[in-house]
């Protein structure tokens, strides 16, 4: 029988999430027939519902903000006894710690971390890394022959995500669950479905799962006690039926997360401390495109209108989610636990079908152009921020993500992507606008990699635009502008001939009413006259 004895911790400055993982790891090991106990710093009052029916051992009379390795770990094993595993979950302990258990017991050790740090240890899990640079940097940090679950395959959830259930459509009224987790400051929460209903009123149902750490929960309890669509909700040991009834979650970027992918529900997430921010392009990688690392309470409107912008686009979003690179199926925890206890676990192997991708157009070797999809989302953000882009834009501050996901779903321009080699290089965009009683064409392009993009990757998007154009939106013409330091879209925009105006032009006014951030003392106005008169297209803004 084997026997894994866990060392975590819990409390107001860690969360809970360590503990939860290593219970749904626990009870998997039980279906094998192992035993576990579970040793942390203290068991905080608040926490003993969640561990009813367990062997818990505390090591101390609180929650420690820092840990004395080798005296924790002497500690440790007075506690731990003979075991086959000894399986660490925690961010304060490291290999110092590490090589005193194995010296000093002859248990093998398995440690759950996405740090990237060194290790002395049997096997590593890291749910977190999903590029290729990490998988190879963990070598560097490992013994040669520890051995390696890396991926979102090894997400520990619960037994109840291992269904195949998915979210196919949304709920009447619109349910939103908003959460911190097992802990943190409860006025965020209180701050956000405050603008939810005034956005709503009716037509929504706020959840507001109260975590057992929380701060300020009578606060929160007292203010919403009245109002019917808004439900505060304590002692939840078990997320799964909450989630499954939920439309929209806004809140912490933690394991609740894993679980709503999983589900593909769409979710909100924020960072609530610095060491919290999240690599959105990383989490895209499980279905996963709206996260703000900066925000405060001035953007709880836009928090607002983007659940409402979520509730009149759902089944654009729900595609977003439907076939992640990293797909998370929710035996993590038995792939797991099947290793601990040695034990065969066979796997449904699916062959992931790659379908050829009929929006590609080839334009010459090594470049091709597609329409912008939704899943470019955060691409088209990073893109339009870059130094090289947003300094010579009429509006020159970055975009923040808030404000571009609300954007995103209201906009009416045309946007594509020029792919060189396989990778992104640059966004062309136009869109029609109505202006003095006229129609005209509005557009631009700017560049997603500084070092990579060039005059020949612009000629062939450009030309390609014109023919479009020309096909979709001929005879409009073409305002746009230009700043007078970008040298490189000025020659760009004299190659292909476009005309510069001064304010005698019969157009200088309706463009300057077009931009009207771009004041004539900075930025060149020009006119591209005619798609059906010449096959030459527009320049960047």
């Amino acid at each position: 029988m084997t026997k894994v004895v866990f060392r975590t911790a819990a409390g107001k400055n860690i969360g809970i999430g360590h503990l939860m993982r290593c219970l749904h790891l626990v009870r998997k090991i039980e279906e094998f027939g192992g035993t576990s106990v579970l040793i942390l710093d203290h068991l905080p009052d608040e926490l003993s519902p969640f561990l009813k029916g367990y062997l818990v051992v505390s090591l101390y009379g609180d929650v420690k903000n820092e840990i004395d390795s080798e005296k924790d770990a002497e500690l440790f094993l007075k506690h731990c006894g003979e075991a086959d595993w000894v399986f660490l979950d925690d961010y304060r302990i490291g290999k110092h710690w590490e090589e005193y258990v194995s010296e000093n017991s002859n248990a093998k050790l398995c440690v759950i971390d996405d740090l990237l740090r060194p290790h002395q240890c049997d096997a590593i899990i890291d749910v977190g890394s999903r590029s290729e640079a990490n998988i190879e940097a963990w070598l560097t940090q490992l013994p040669a022959d520890a051995h390696k679950m890396i991926g979102p395959r090894y997400t520990i959830l619960s037994k109840h995500y291992q269904q195949d259930w998915r979210k196919l459509k949304r709920n009447e009224p619109f349910s939103v669950l908003i959460s911190l987790g097992g802990t943190g400051d409860m006025g965020i929460c209180a701050g956000i479905a405050g603008v939810l209903l005034e956005t709503f009123e009716k037509d929504i149902q706020i959840n507001i799962m109260i975590g057992p750490l929380a701060k300020g929960r009578d606060a929160l309890m007292n203010q919403f006690e009245r109002v019917q669509n808004v439900n505060c909700l304590t002692g939840v040991t078990e997320a799964y039926p909450l989630l499954k009834e939920t439309d929209l979650y806004i809140g912490a970027a933690g394991t609740t997360l894993l679980q709503l992918r999983s589900l593909n529900i769409p979710a909100l997430t924020f960072s609530i401390a610095d060491n919290q921010r999240n690599d959105v392009f990383n989490m895209e990688k499980i279905g996963h495109y709206f996260h703000l690392n900066n925000w405060s309470e001035a953007d709880y409107p836009m928090i607002a209108r983007f659940a409402q912008t979520v509730c009149d686009n759902y089944d654009a979003i729900l595609r977003m989610g439907d076939n992640p690179r990293d797909n998370i199926d929710g035996l993590g925890s038995r792939r797991i636990a099947a290793f601990l206890c040695d034990k065969e676990m066979e796997e449904d192997e699916k062959e992931s079908l790659q379908s050829e991708d009929e929006t590609l157009e080839r334009l010459a070797n090594d470049y091709a152009i597609r329409p912008v999809r939704d899943t470019d989302i955060n691409l088209y953000r990073h893109s339009r921020n870059l130094d090289n882009n947003h300094k010579f834009m009429t509006l020159v501050e970055k975009i923040p993500a808030i404000g571009h996901y609300n954007w995103w779903f209201n906009n009416n321009r045309e946007s594509f992507l020029l792919e060189k080699k396989g990778s992104p290089s640059l966004i062309i965009w136009h869109n029609r606008v109505q202006a003095d009683g006229q129609e005209f064409m509005n557009a631009g392009w700017f560049v997603c990699n500084e070092q990579d993009a060039d005059f020949k990757d612009v000629l062939l998007a450009m030309n390609w635009q014109t023919k479009y154009c020309q096909q979709h939106h001929a005879g409009l013409p073409w305002l746009s502008v230009v700043k007078k330091d970008n040298t490189f879209a000025k020659q760009v925009d004299d190659y292909f001939g476009f005309e510069e105006m001064d304010e005698n032009h019969p157009q200088f006014d309706i463009c300057q009413q077009m931009f009207s951030f771009a004041t004539k003392e900075d930025f060149h106005y020009i006119m591209f006259d005619g798609i059906a008169k010449r096959q030459r297209p527009p320049k960047r803004q």
